[in-house]
């Protein structure tokens, strides 16, 4: 039997039902269904199904679900989930599942699989990282360090070269206004790669007065212009006149010890935050007296890597619930207490 207007075909004695315009057969007697078009096919009467696009499985009598493609398995009828790939196993009856310790048969052991999966996201962002356009000790560019820390899951990052009173390499000769954008080089290239990604990138710098180190958020290039005589500020007035343009501070690193450090000072009560954590550090003590200090004047806490080299990120940072779209956002979350320092 042929209809020509809907191409549907029927035969009779094969049982077999086929529909020209859709590619979907169906036979009567084997129970089969065969779309020729996503290649999928069920048996009835066994109860199978695979389409053979994706190499998905189903088998109805014993409830097993496998995908070929991933390796995942699922019976139905024991709750067992196993991913033969990650040797991921979660079982439904018991509810638990385990990241330490695996059993022989792949079933995990510690962790609840929903607690895991209702997780809110979390926006990872560096605060405290180099770029070799302006910083000497650096070895990677702005647009370098990007593509590491977008590969490492990072939300973004606070480019925080040192300025002409650190560890920079923009020429001191130079008039000021060349200087300054030779010191923005790694900021804006930083900048234009990120756009090509999902990624977000903040302008700051650290400044240093013999050793001590302040991580400076919330000004632009346009601050740094208009103060071309700021290298001969005393800290304080440093501090002051930053925190009055609507910039916000966080003294790095404050207890560090090494060798372009002659001497430890503090200055709780001139800026705005401590960095509590830097991961850069092999001495915990210095992050341990950090802490401490910030505690004890009620201070911010901010939390970064000190990185300079894409190849090595030390992992640190700040985490957040929500995205951040500017270097204003940042601070009123560090401000608000909405951040939490990456341990």
């Amino acid at each position: 039997m042929d209809d020509r207007t809907s191409g549907f075909v029927y035969n009779r004695v094969g049982g077999s039902v086929y529909d020209q315009t859709s590619g979907f057969a169906y036979n009567r007697a084997g129970g089969s269904v065969y779309d020729r078009t996503s290649g999928f096919a069920d048996n009835q009467a066994g109860g199978s199904e695979h389409d053979r696009t994706s190499g998905f499985a189903y088998n109805q009598v014993d409830g097993y679900v496998h995908d070929r493609t991933s390796g995942f398995a699922y019976n139905r009828v024991g709750g067992s989930e196993h991913d033969r790939t990650s040797r991921f196993a979660y079982d439904k009856a018991n509810g638990f599942m385990t990241m330490e310790t695996i059993t022989a048969d792949g079933l995990m052991t510690e962790f609840s699989l929903e607690r895991i999966l209702t997780v809110p996201k979390k926006y990872k962002y560096e605060t405290h990282m180099h770029t070799m356009e302006a910083s000497a000790c650096a070895g990677s560019t702005g647009a370098e360090m990007v593509r590491a820390y977008y590969r490492a899951g990072y939300s973004g990052i606070i480019v925080t070269d040192h300025f002409f009173n650190g560890n920079s390499c923009i020429p001191a000769h130079l008039p000021w206004a060349q200087r300054v954008e030779l010191f923005c080089r790694g900021y804006e290239n930083a900048l234009q790669e990120a756009r090509k990604l999902d990624f977000h990138v903040f302008f700051g710098w650290e400044y240093n007065d013999n050793g001590a180190e302040f991580l400076t958020y919330g000004l632009g290039k346009d601050f740094l212009l208009k103060h071309p005589d700021m290298l001969s500020w005393p800290i304080e007035k440093y501090l002051r006149v930053v925190r009055e343009h609507g910039g916000f501070v966080s003294q790095a690193h404050p207890y560090r010890e090494a060798w372009y450090i002659g001497e430890i000072r503090v200055f709780p009560e001139l800026v705005d935050a401590i960095e509590v954590r830097n991961t850069s550090h092999r001495n915990p003590i210095f992050d341990k007296r950090a802490l401490e200090l910030a505690n004890k004047y009620g201070l911010c806490h901010t939390g970064g890597s000190d990185a300079h080299f894409a190849e090595y990120l030390p992992g640190g940072g700040m985490e957040f619930d929500c995205e951040l779209f500017t270097i204003e956002d940042f601070i009123r979350a560090v401000k608000e207490g909405k951040g939490s320092v990456i341990p």
